[in-house]
């Protein structure tokens, strides 16, 4: 019998020895499955999908009884009475089995480098050495080495990157789609970070003699960007890819340059004719004050004229509009001045009358900014975020989201949540199951007070999506994936009808069938959570300096990286497994 999914030409019992030895983690044997997953092409296409699929179909757990033959008539259910039922086994799939078998191995092997102590330091330190290595240099420059370009490719780049091209990059983006992310977070690879303790005077006479090169450049590769996404996708942008002169610029609380503006002018009329909202993403703290005020500036500029559009586009309806941002700020929750800074942006969009977009991470910047800025422990970092998440969810203040002192947004005497809370586009960035978990929880438990209530089903205020990295938290993306298709299921109210025909009848002559109706006015569909994956593009080698501060930044989460190997070396062998036993 022909298995319904393999590796590469691979027979099953080396692709099976290939995954013990994996288990064991004997290095030779890793060495080994490296080589395997070298073989694999890099994307996942939709044919991986289909494989999923038929593997979960010759999966004994997972087959379900199909219908009687006399119920195959569109739209009807059939159930047999209660003296004739046999309940089957039910268990919900893994949520890493929506991924195709060679990206669980890459995933595999990469994290189990990323979660070790011992081989980690090594890596990183190769990495830089690459990443960093003069242009002539025959042996660490990708540009000039073939052999380490191609290894470099089929290893880390295929892992976290989209491509290096537009073609590569709608592959990418088609083949997540296609597993059931509802689209993507797209950046450029560019960017540069100050080192610690250099001259602001040496940043602003470097910048000044390449600032137009730098900000076309930057302008470029974010309207490139813009045409690789469709509507529903997200472009995430660093002002830092500008160049130091724009970073000079921002560290200083200047606004932009007229150079400068007029490009960010560009960028964001076209996100705002093609609806596609862009994710400014935070940078180091020496620069983010300055971030922080354009970006407010830009939101009262963008976020109204796009929230008039669409309540002009709904109003014909009766309905109340789904609010939309074409920007999004960041704040970083690992920050002591966040829920401040959060609290007072909340008020300027409440007087200035615009959606606030809000992109909440807990922080990147670990490395290079001063330790005495962040909460003391990442205990306090998580109670935090999910502080500041369930009361952007709510639209309410309290706890952590405190509102101004003066001048206080919210109405106490209001009887209705969220009455003077200004309107909200969330996006919640991060690699914690738990806090992914809270706020699918608190979501679901909002919809289904508004249902008890006979509310619209629609919650005005608040749009949220999840985002994770690429290539990172695979277990907690496919756990939102699964959620969301799930609960696009429909709740149904089904009216029961007894028919007594002689083709339905049992041996014995008085076995009846049920049949269940389906009745449209009882359907409700609820709100299905959204899963984004955070992409960056560009070449190898400005990927690679991506790659290496992501790395440096996300030291710290070794338990974390340990938690999703575990995860995914459980798929790998309950996926081998089930295809011995299919076989």
């Amino acid at each position: 019998m022909a298995l319904p999914l393999r590796v590469r030409n691979l027979p099953l019992s080396t692709a099976s020895n290939t995954i013990r030895s994996l288990y064991r983690q004997s290095a030779t044997q890793t060495l080994f499955a490296l080589t395997l997953a070298l073989r694999i092409p890099p994307h996942a296409t939709p044919s991986h999908t289909q494989w999923c699929q038929k593997r979960l179909l010759h999966s004994t757990r997972h087959v379900q009884r199909p219908p009687s033959a006399s119920a195959t008539t569109t739209g009807i259910e059939t159930t047999p009475s209660s003296s004739s039922t046999r309940t089957l086994p039910t268990s919900r799939p893994p949520p890493l089995s929506l991924l195709p078998l060679p990206t669980l191995l890459r995933s595999y092997i990469l994290t189990l480098i990323a979660s070790s102590r011992f081989l980690l330091p090594p890596s990183l330190s190769l990495l830089r050495l690459i990443a960093h290595s003069p242009p002539t240099s025959l042996i660490l420059n990708p540009n000039r080495n073939p052999l380490l370009a191609w290894l470099l490719r089929k290893t880390f780049y295929a892992q976290y990157c989209a491509g290096e091209t537009p073609r590569q990059v709608n592959e990418t983006v088609r083949a997540l789609k296609d597993v059931g992310f509802a689209g993507v977070m797209l950046a450029a690879a560019r960017e540069i970070v100050i080192p610690r303790g250099l001259n602001v005077e040496d940043l602003k006479r470097e910048g000044s003699r390449t600032e137009r090169e730098d900000v076309e450049a930057w302008e470029i590769a974010s309207l490139e960007s813009l045409e690789m996404v469709e509507k529903g996708d997200f472009v995430a942008l660093k002002f830092s890819g500008a160049g130091a002169y724009a970073m000079y610029t921002l560290s200083q609380s200047l606004p932009p340059t007229p150079l400068l503006s007029a490009a960010i002018t560009r960028i964001c009329d076209l996100a705002s004719q093609k609806g596609v909202p862009l994710l400014f993403d935070a940078e180091q703290h020496v620069v983010q004050a300055g971030i922080d005020s354009w970006i407010l500036d830009l939101q009262g500029r963008y976020n109204n004229i796009q929230q008039r559009q669409e309540e002009g586009k709904e109003g014909k309806r009766g309905e109340n509009p789904k609010p939309k941002a074409i920007i999004h700020g960041t704040y970083q929750a690992y920050l002591k001045t966040t829920p401040g800074t959060l609290s007072r942006h909340l008020r300027t969009a409440q007087i200035q009358n615009f959606t606030l977009g809000v992109k909440l991470v807990r922080g990147a910047y670990l490395a290079s900014d001063s330790r005495d800025l962040f909460w003391a422990s990442k205990a306090e970092t998580d109670a935090v975020y999910d502080g500041l998440a369930e009361g952007l969810i709510r639209r309410e203040f309290g706890g952590v989201l405190k509102a101004e002192p003066a001048g206080t947004i919210v109405d106490k005497g209001s009887k209705e949540k969220g009455k003077d809370f200004p309107k909200i586009s969330l996006a919640l960035a991060s690699h914690n199951l738990t806090s992914v978990k809270k706020a699918m929880a608190l979501r679901k438990m909002q919809e289904e007070e508004q249902e008890e209530r006979g509310q619209s089903q629609s919650l005005d205020g608040v749009e949220i999506v999840y985002g994770q990295l690429q290539g990172m938290a695979d277990e907690v993306s496919c756990e939102i994936v699964q959620a969301g298709n799930e609960m696009t299921k429909e709740k149904e109210e089904f009216v029961e009808v007894d028919f007594n025909h002689d083709q339905n009848q049992n041996q014995n002559g008085d076995q009846k069938d049920k049949f269940k109706i389906r009745n449209p006015k009882e359907t409700r569909t609820y709100e299905a959570p959204k899963a984004y994956k955070y992409l960056v593009w560009g070449s190898v080698e400005e990927c690679l300096k991506y790659l290496l501060r992501r790395a440096e930044e996300n030291r710290d989460a070794v338990v974390r990286t340990k938690t999703g190997n575990l995860a995914l070396r459980a798929e790998i062998l309950r996926r081998l497994f089930h295809f011995r036993l299919s076989s």
